[in-house]
């Protein structure tokens, strides 16, 4: 678990999200028969070149918030993935906010603390 999720999970810090919302309610009292048949298209598994490019500009967005994040903490992309201070997820999930707030939360940390103390 990363440095963002286990604060995420802190108590007091975030609070969680509620077990079920009404929406989600009311999408589980629905009996299966009420819900319409998925259309059959067979595109979801056939990679196609607009896909493939998609998913290669989210993974160089993603690559791009990550050096700035480590930019901002004087260190590598490569040492804070190895650290286990940001993890896939984090990528995925913050990679359209402000580096800025991601890095202040990792300095924030004490395992980032110490590392920086012991480094000197």
């Amino acid at each position: 678990m990363s440095i963002l999720n286990q604060i995420a999970a802190s108590p007091g810090l975030i609070e969680p999200a509620p077990a079920s919302t009404p929406m989600q309610q009311v999408a589980n009292s629905t009996t299966q028969t009420d819900k319409p048949e998925p259309p059959q298209v067979n595109t979801v598994n056939t990679p196609t070149r607009e896909n493939s490019a998609v998913i290669e500009h989210l993974r160089q967005q993603q690559r791009a918030w990550l050096e700035r994040v480590a930019a901002l903490l004087n260190t590598t992309a490569d040492d804070l993935l190895a650290r286990g201070l940001i993890d896939a997820n984090d990528m995925a999930e913050q990679h359209r906010t402000d580096p800025r707030h991601a890095a202040k939360l990792i300095a924030s940390c004490p395992d980032w603390q110490a590392m920086v103390r012991v480094r000197g």
